[in-house]
């Protein structure tokens, strides 16, 4: 049972991180529009 419950933590992190990378992708042009601009 612990390891089900373990397995579900680590995809949930994994889902995550994928949201958030998606995320960062679509917003990368954002990031070096800004980058440009403070550099």
């Amino acid at each position: 049972m612990k390891l089900l419950k373990f397995i579900e933590a680590v995809l949930n992190c994994l889902h995550l991180a994928a949201e958030l990378l998606e995320w960062l992708e679509k917003h990368i042009p954002v990031f070096k529009a800004f980058a440009l601009i403070a550099g």
